[in-house]
């Protein structure tokens, strides 16, 4: 069995404890209008064009020119295409500044533990390990099961950032084999939530909870987004849904709680795809507003008698 993957990060120290190798799976089933990796949305192949590197050499046919006056959706069509495929593979080789390139590569189990077990000693010695991230790991689910199976087979530490929007059959069947769930929760009014990013809004929350009731430790992780995921009173309903009647053991499985700011580092991908970028100018929030929103959590949890799960905030350098 082969999965589709679009990038493969080693020595990570931002997805998980240690030094970890993160690898990003491609397909989602959410439409975020804010999400820095929109190439890890389409569960196939993507073509990137990036203009400011072409200088028009003409080893691409002028495939650069078509690709300036089509949607992403056309490419995808293109791309996918058996017989596509192989020349725009010819082009992106031949392209000498990488301005043309190939978004998604489809790699078997063995392959990618070939370049996981590479990195072991540093996992050892740094309490690190594999996440998988993406994209949404578990839209590729049986997939995903094997390997984590396997990466617990070298006793590595294994984690997984998913926003656990699908369905609890394709969670449950691997939580055997995972040490720590990373989870991006969305704070939006359900008014909002399908309207924007697609989906049931109570399906991951609901889903989460199931996670804390299994014994995995979980970092939970709001996203900052202002005018969309800022509001205070909603973050707050978020939380209570989620620890509101659990008991200690389940409770004590929450590593954390991280506040996440939005940033812009990933509008200039959108063009490469040949997207337009749904949130137009929206800024990152204040450091200002993120330590509001810290402190108001942190004000629940203690009127809740639950102190002891850690609010951080996570900016963004």
């Amino acid at each position: 069995m082969k999965g589709m993957i679009f990038e493969i990060e080693r020595f990570s120290i931002h997805n998980g404890p240690g030094i970890r190798t993160t690898i990003f799976l491609k397909g989602c089933p959410f439409r975020c209008p804010w999400c820095h990796n929109p190439e890890g949305q389409f569960p196939g192949r993507d073509i990137i064009f990036i203009r400011e590197k072409c200088i028009n050499c003409g080893r691409c046919k002028r495939l650069n020119h078509e690709l300036e006056n089509v949607s992403a959706e056309e490419r995808r069509k293109l791309i996918n295409n058996p017989t596509g495929l192989e020349p725009i593979r010819q082009y992106a080789t031949l392209c000498p500044t990488n301005a043309l390139d190939i978004i998604g590569e489809e790699v078997s189990g063995n392959e990618l533990l070939d370049v996981i077990l590479r990195d072991k000693p540093f996992y050892d010695i740094s309490g690190g390990g594999v996440t998988l991230s993406g994209g949404e790991p578990y839209y590729q689910d049986k997939f995903v099961t094997k390997l984590l199976k396997r990466i617990s087979e070298h006793d590595i530490h294994a984690a997984v950032e998913t926003c656990l929007g699908l369905s609890w059959d394709k969670i449950e069947k691997t939580l055997k084999y995972v040490n720590l769930m990373i989870v991006d929760i969305k704070p939006l009014p359900a008014s909002q939530y399908s309207k924007l990013i697609g989906g049931n809004k109570e399906l991951p929350l609901q889903n989460l909870r199931e996670v804390l009731q299994r014994n995995v430790k979980t970092t939970i992780r709001f996203v900052i987004v202002p005018k969309f995921t800022d509001n205070v009173q909603t973050i707050l309903a978020d939380v209570d849904y989620i620890t509101n009647g659990l008991g200690r053991s389940a409770l004590s499985n929450i590593g954390g709680i991280e506040i996440m700011q939005y940033h812009t580092l990933g509008i200039k991908k959108y063009k490469w795809l040949g997207l337009k970028y749904p949130l137009g100018n929206i800024p990152s929030p204040s450091y200002k507003e993120l330590k509001n929103i810290s402190a108001s959590i942190k004000k629940f949890l203690s009127n809740q008698g639950l102190k002891s799960i850690p609010v951080t905030i996570k900016k963004i350098k």
